[in-house]
């Protein structure tokens, strides 16, 4: 079974900051919350 990373792990694997992992997630949560909103309209 897989585990989840986390964004330590990611952010060393792609070898950026994790900060800019901390934003990229804040923002695709964001938008999919969007989204799904959206769609209930």
């Amino acid at each position: 079974m897989a585990r989840a990373a986390n964004e330590t792990e990611i952010a060393y694997k792609l070898g950026v900051n994790q900060s800019t992992i901390s934003m990229d997630i804040k923002v695709l949560k964001s938008e999919s919350q969007q989204f799904v909103y959206e769609l209930a309209k």
